[in-house]
């Protein structure tokens, strides 16, 4: 009953888009804001509702993000922040892990980029857990949260702050190049070759997209591009290679690969890099990809003015958006 309106609205909203019909979008977005309204009264009173709650939450942002919201961050962090009090991260129960994997994950990634603080820092344990949202990612959660720690500091810093800032940079970018993936025992066995490959591809993808998004916290385009185009092409060769051995890339994906992206000066690599956007990803995401492509598009064209572009330039000259990671 809970989740009635929400699963209507998303499953209406995904055939519209899988048809390229309009549908009722009138009664999908009314059906979106009961849903809304209820996570907005909903109290959890013991641990046998979050799995609900996260799952009402979860729901309702994957209907924002089928639409294009800009609100999605919004019923992410409103989600994270109901559950906030009942949880450690992880839990013993699968499919709370799962929501808020995936609910942490899409912080996460908006925290970075818009360099604030995410809501739950994800805590790894000695159990070596694979995830459908992250992989083998789990205990690169709280790196990323650390990342978004100091970039936010950074970002709010005095100019007495900025050596001990250069410190903490150093700190978090030394902590990211340490990490390696753990994969459990009989991993090759439990899982077919294309999932392992895609598995793999996101870690590291992931890994140096993170690295390149501080290098360009730290120095803005136009001032030390080599660096930044070592991990772009680095980035964007794995996405090729696991594409040619899959058939596909790994999802999730669109966090590496629009930061990667955001280095590539040549007018050709663009053109392949708009290509495989319309074309290798499924047509549920067409909204967000629209925007996608529309970012990468104003900043290509600022960079190829000649000017050089902070960080905190191209997050707030262009539109708010809700990134997908």
């Amino acid at each position: 009953e809970v989740l009635r309106d929400t699963h209507l609205a998303t499953a209406a909203a995904f055939l519209q888009t899988q048809r390229g019909g309009t549908g009722n979008e009138s009664l999908n977005l009314n059906r979106t804001s009961m849903s809304i309204e209820r996570l907005r009264c909903f109290r959890a009173t013991d641990r046998s509702q979050l799995a609900l709650l996260s799952g009402l939450g979860l729901s309702i942002v994957t209907f924002e993000i089928l639409i294009a919201s800009a609100a999605s961050h919004a019923i992410v962090a409103h989600t994270l922040l109901s559950l906030k009090p009942w949880i450690p991260v992880p839990t013993r129960d699968p499919e709370l892990d799962f929501n808020l994997n995936a609910l942490i994950l899409l912080d996460t990634v908006n925290c970075l980029m818009y360099r604030e603080v995410p809501i739950i820092r994800y805590e790894p344990t000695d159990e070596i857990r694979i995830d459908r949202s992250v992989g083998i990612c789990c205990d690169f959660l709280p790196i990323m949260y650390d990342a978004c720690l100091v970039s936010h500091k950074r970002y709010r810093a005095t100019e007495l702050d900025q050596l001990q800032s250069v410190f903490s940079w150093s700190g978090i970018k030394l902590k990211i190049q340490e990490w390696s993936p753990v994969e459990p025992s009989g991993f090759i066995e439990m899982y077919q070759d294309n999932e392992i490959v895609a598995m793999r591809t996101q870690a590291s993808i992931y890994q140096n997209a993170v690295l390149l998004l501080i290098h360009r916290m730290q120095h803005p385009y136009g001032g030390i591009d080599e660096v930044g185009m070592s991990w772009s092409k680095c980035i964007l060769s794995s996405l090729e290679t696991c594409f040619r051995v899959t058939g596909s890339y790994p999802l999730p994906t669109f966090f590496p690969l629009l930061v990667a992206s955001l280095e590539v000066t040549d007018h050709p690599t663009r053109q392949d890099i708009m290509g495989a956007i319309e074309t290798r990803f499924q047509l549920v995401f067409c909204q967000f990809l629209m925007k996608m492509k529309r970012f990468l598009q104003y900043v290509w064209e600022a960079r190829d003015s000649g000017c050089f572009l902070s960080w905190e330039q191209i997050i707030h000259a262009t539109p708010k958006m809700f990134f997908l990671p």
